[in-house]
């Protein structure tokens, strides 16, 4: 009871903290923006039935449609960090309305704005495909996870169409330096190829197991799996034996065999969490014990400042207890919550309880100036964390997983 108590007192800090600072909030996003404001509301409502809560989070996507009508009126979007895009920021606002609506199950109809983000999305993927940009940030696979979480829902032929033009543009656009392999570029990184699922392969992987996971492909047609087969190839044939970084980031880097960052969005684990579901679909068992055994070396991983800097979801604990807490909800693997609650267990460990600001927490991202929001928001700071450590108080709660990197 004394440890639910410190993770109560956090998470009533953690509330005032961003009470305090929704002003400093400009784009709808869910990531940094005030659409994660309102998901992080909705969670305090659902956990403590406190109808401020709710009012609050209405507020705040009132605020995101107020962001996202202004972006469009004035027809300007300023890039804050390289692979910035309008196309994610839309999307990013959309699928937290759906989020909402399917996960949250609250009782809005959000149709109007379907249909305007529909439209908005398709058109931006197109311009993604003729940039061969098929970033989850900067490109095609923006509107992408957008789309499969809309089709997961609705079943409509808007996002089938979408998602089925990005998949052929991926066919068309991959790269291979062996026939059984294919890899593609990063326009926006300087034409690197990388291997994770926040720019690189595994996040190509990763988006043609949802295609599968929701139905527009059939696991049984051989056709549909080949270039997840080949995707798969090139990734595993980038192995190493090192434990504490299996991966290179990028693909001939001159990578140097060190410790790589253990977290959501870079390192190994992302790129397992891909592996590990696309090796069900292609049903090679050789590659289900490999992708099983790496995991579990992997999960040997303790806390490391070094390479889990910080407590949020996109860089730290919060984001590695997402990992293997979805990790086991898909497969009730007993390992893989014991992995989880290990992170858990962690995530206060960053906290320095002498500190009086931000609930005691520092982040790596760390805008030093008057006006900075991402310290508070869901992907880099104190939003998003503070949903975590409810998600381990009240079973209750949906998993984040439609709006991570990981998708649904």
């Amino acid at each position: 009871m004394m440890k639910n108590k410190q993770y109560h007192d956090t998470i009533h800090s953690i509330i005032q903290e961003i009470d305090n600072n929704t002003h400093k909030f400009t784009n709808p996003s869910v990531e940094d923006g005030s659409m994660g404001l309102a998901i992080f509301y909705f969670y305090c409502h659902k956990h403590y039935g406190k109808e401020i809560y709710l009012t609050k989070a209405e507020e705040m996507i009132d605020a995101s449609i107020q962001f996202l009508s202004k972006i469009s009126d004035e027809g300007t979007f300023t890039v804050k960090y390289k692979g910035d895009s309008l196309s994610n920021l839309i999307a990013s606002f959309g699928k937290g309305l759906l989020f909402v609506e399917s996960k949250l199950c609250y009782k809005y109809d959000f149709t109007q704005y379907y249909e305007m983000i529909d439209e908005i999305l398709v058109d931006l993927s197109y311009k993604s495909i003729e940039e061969k940009d098929f970033d989850f940030f900067s490109g095609a696979l923006a509107a992408g996870h957008y789309f499969i979480n809309k089709f997961n829902i609705y079943k409509d032929e808007t996002s089938c169409h979408t998602l089925l033009n990005i998949y052929n543009a991926l066919v068309k656009s991959g790269l291979s330096d062996m026939p059984d392999q294919v890899y593609w570029k990063a326009p926006v990184y300087s034409d690197e190829v990388y291997l994770g699922i926040s720019h690189g392969s595994a996040m190509i992987i990763n988006f043609m197991v949802k295609l599968f996971k929701i139905g527009i492909f059939n696991q049984n047609d051989v056709s549909q799996k080949q270039i997840l087969e080949k995707a798969v190839n090139f990734v595993t044939s980038q192995k190493t034996d090192f434990e504490m970084g299996y991966f290179p980031h990028v693909y001939k880097s001159g990578y140097n065999i060190e410790p790589t960052i253990f977290a959501m969005c870079y390192g190994d684990l992302g790129v397992l969490y891909a592996l590990k579901f696309s090796s069900a679909i292609v049903d090679d068992i050789r590659l289900i014990e490999e992708v099983d055994l790496l995991l579990e070396k992997s999960s040997k991983r303790k806390k490391d400042i070094q390479h889990t800097v910080d407590a949020s979801l996109f860089y730290g604990a919060s984001g590695v207890y997402c990992i293997y807490r979805s990790l086991y909800s898909n497969t009730n693997d007993p390992f893989f919550k014991k992995v989880y609650k290990y992170w858990y267990s962690q995530i206060l460990t960053y906290q320095d309880i002498n500190q009086k600001f931000r609930a005691g927490f520092t982040f790596f991202i760390n805008d030093d100036d008057n006006d900075s929001y991402t310290q508070y928001s869901f992907g880099w700071g104190l939003a998003g964390l503070g949903i975590c450590l409810l998600l381990d108080l009240d079973n209750d709660l949906p998993l984040l997983d439609e709006i991570l990197l990981i998708g649904l």
